[in-house]
């Protein structure tokens, strides 16, 4: 038994049409082109409106679904980078903190030694802080990488559009020239003849 007189497509049918005029948009062409083309390959009910909305109601069902994943993932991607950064950086900190005492022959180094190697203080060696400032260099730059990252994909960065009008002497001109016309037009007096 077919379909009752007036019944729109089934679901299966209506999915594989909206299917079919994406893929068909997704290639450059025109809704009129899309339903020239889907009525050639056996499709019914396909007006250039009617491609325009299964166009519409298929983003919205699977492309837009899989936008926002996207988005999703990269967004969870993105945090965990700066949680990683985050603690890189607290790590390099606590060596900048430290204080380092240089060795030579697997023994400290001490200032004003005399020569039986008793006095002085610790002579610092400023090698691993120096490693550990070129580490958070690093490690900033990368999260200053997070960050416009996040904001591209969140649109901050995003152009925006600016309307712009130049006004030159001759606009000008003909801007006062037709004021005056029209000051002139509304004190005219009108001839009524009744």
């Amino acid at each position: 038994m077919g379909r009752p007189a007036g019944a729109g497509p089934k679901p299966a049918e209506k999915a594989d049409r909206a299917r079919r005029a994406f893929e068909l948009a997704k290639d450059g062409k025109s809704t009129r082109d899309i339903s020239t083309k889907m009525k050639a390959e056996g499709y019914r009910s396909v007006s250039h409106t009617v491609v325009a909305r299964l166009i519409r109601e298929h983003a919205a069902a699977v492309v837009l679904p899989l936008a926002k994943e996207h988005v999703t993932r990269e967004f969870e991607r993105l945090m965990d980078q700066r949680a990683r950064l985050d603690g890189m950086r607290e790590r390099a900190q606590l060596v900048l903190d430290r204080f380092h005492v240089t060795v030579s022959h697997g023994k400290v180094i001490y200032t004003g030694q005399d020569t039986d190697g008793e006095g002085g203080e610790p002579l610092r060696d400023d090698g691993p802080e120096l490693a550990a400032i070129n580490t958070m260099l690093g490690i900033e730059a990368m999260v200053l990488k997070n960050a416009e990252a996040m904001a591209k994909l969140f649109g901050f960065n995003a152009a925006a559009e600016v309307n712009v009008t130049v006004t030159g002497e001759t606009d000008a001109a003909i801007r006062a020239l037709t004021e005056a016309m029209d000051e002139r037009a509304d004190t005219s007096p009108v001839d009524v003849q009744g």
